[in-house]
């Protein structure tokens, strides 16, 4: 009974689903205490496991704070431009940006001088020539529409047969001639340069017996006529001696003084023409001022009516072959 009693009393321990004696697991409790060896972490997976999950501790050394901070990345182009310029770089950043400006400025200066020497000479020989031209018979180059010669005519007749046209104007006491206008044939016996000198010559027509009436017209010439300038510039001083001649038959009374003036102009625009090549038109026409010309002398020294009428049938004709010209 004693001997019982005196018996220690056997304790069991459940650690982890396992049993162990409470002695056994004091002295192994102890042991772990003093052996600094054991691996509890290891023992003891699921403590392991929430160690591992716990975030590191992030060190508070100053010095190693610095050391892992890394520096922010440097620009390139800093970097490069901080280098020592070189010849060869500064050649190339600044010769060659400095060549290409000179080489582009003295190309577009070049080209600046040549067009402004192109076109210096052009504008004074232009001028020089137009000067010249204007002396002589105006602008160098000539239009169609120079050519168009605007006046009265006094027309007695219409007739669509050329051949009864000249037939009728051959038994007129007048002077007359055919010229094809739009309808027919006209016959024409006087020209005037405005409508109060036709007036006045429709009255001395009238006076003779003869039934007349004025007709205004402007003989227009073709784009053909000035394709060819020197036949142009003939004609255009054909235009004028004509207007020249037209004047001078409204003064009948002023013949003998206004007459040599109209002379002189004729001569001048005769002369400025006379070394152009003319075809057959252009001669018949510059053929049949020169006889104009003749009958204006003669009528500045004899104003008798025979001469007069001789004065303005050269003038008739002289229009009548300028309107084929100018239609040729």
């Amino acid at each position: 009974m004693t001997a019982r009693n005196n018996k220690t009393p056997q304790v069991t321990v459940s650690f982890n689903g396992e049993k162990h004696a409470l002695e056994e697991w004091t002295r192994k409790e102890t042991a772990a205490d003093q052996d600094k060896s054991l691996d509890w972490i290891g023992a003891f997976s699921d403590e392991n496991d929430e160690l591992q999950q716990q975030p590191k501790k992030i060190s508070t050394d100053s010095n190693a704070f610095t050391e892992k901070k890394q520096p922010p990345a440097k620009n390139k182009w800093q970097s490069a431009h901080k280098k020592p310029m070189t010849k060869l770089r500064m050649i190339r950043f600044i010769g060659l940006p400095a060549a290409a400006a000179l080489v582009v400025g003295l190309v577009i200066g070049m080209s600046l001088l040549m067009v402004l020497n192109e076109q210096a000479p052009k504008e004074k020989n232009t001028w020089a020539s137009g000067a010249q031209s204007n002396q002589q018979t105006g602008t160098s180059t000539i239009a169609s529409s120079d050519l168009n010669l605007s006046l009265y005519l006094i027309q007695a007749g219409l007739f669509g047969s050329p051949a009864k046209a000249k037939q009728i104007a051959s038994q007129l006491n007048a002077p007359a001639v055919v010229m094809p206008v739009t309808g027919g044939n006209a016959i024409f016996v006087g020209a005037a340069q405005n409508e109060k000198e036709a007036d006045q010559m429709i009255k001395a027509f009238e006076g003779n017996g003869m039934d007349v009436f004025k007709k205004k017209m402007t003989l227009q010439a073709s784009a053909a006529a000035a394709k060819d300038q020197n036949k142009a510039k003939t004609a255009r001083a054909a235009k004028k001696m004509i207007q020249q001649y037209l004047a001078l038959s409204a003064q009948p009374n002023r013949i003998a003084a206004s007459g040599q003036n109209v002379l002189q102009t004729v001569d001048k625009l005769y002369k400025s023409v006379s070394g152009l090549k003319s075809d057959r038109a252009t001669k018949q026409v510059m053929d049949d001022l020169k006889q104009t010309r003749a009958a204006a002398a003669q009528l500045t020294t004899d104003s008798s009516t025979q001469q007069a009428a001789a004065f303005h049938k050269c003038l008739l004709e002289s229009i009548a072959h300028y309107n084929a010209l100018i239609h040729s």
